[in-house]
């Protein structure tokens, strides 16, 4: 029996190249910052595979820095380049705030899904799986993060690596 996926897939970092200017952890409190941020590649992908298919529901859960900006920046550059994820899978979270529990508060049934969090940032990931069985962290590796190896789970540079993650998980339930 095939199991339903929530995908929740962090933006800095893993959709979108936070790390592209100089000084960046000064500018991102200023306007225009996250409004303006390159794509990964992965992103495109993601895109199209929420609008095909029916058996993952794919979110964006992002942290925002405490700025006049940030949430209204994202959800504008995810309205431009994110067009097949509905704005109301759209969750953001205060930088700190552990994703698990916003999920939790703001998504239906969620223990009755397998959810995966792709994120780049392993505490993020540790967090998420520390939640239960049902909770799945993929680390995307982006060519600044993963120096120490701290993070003992799936790794993927490629959309076709997390497609693959997530076909056996909703196969199997396991990866």
């Amino acid at each position: 029996m095939k199991k339903t996926i929530n995908l929740f897939v962090d933006m800095d970092g893993t959709i979108a190249k936070f790390y592209y200017k100089k000084n960046y952890l000064e500018k991102m409190y200023e306007q225009g910052y996250f409004e303006n941020l390159p794509l990964y590649a992965i992103a495109k992908h993601i895109d199209d595979f929420a609008k095909k298919d029916t058996c993952v529901n794919v979110y964006i859960l992002s942290a925002c820095v405490n700025s006049k900006y940030c949430e209204q920046e994202k959800t504008e550059w995810l309205l431009k380049n994110m067009p097949n994820i509905n704005p109301k899978n759209f969750l953001f979270t205060k930088v700190g705030e552990c994703k698990a529990q916003k999920i939790a508060l703001s998504v239906d049934n969620i223990e009755n899904y397998i959810n995966i969090l792709l994120d780049d940032y392993t505490i993020n990931l540790e967090q998420w799986e520390s939640k239960g069985n049902n909770m799945v962290g993929v680390k995307f590796l982006n060519g600044m993060n993963d120096t120490t190896k701290s993070w003992q789970g799936a790794k993927v540079k490629t959309f076709k690596q997390l497609e693959e993650i997530i076909q056996k998980l909703a196969m199997y339930g396991i990866y």
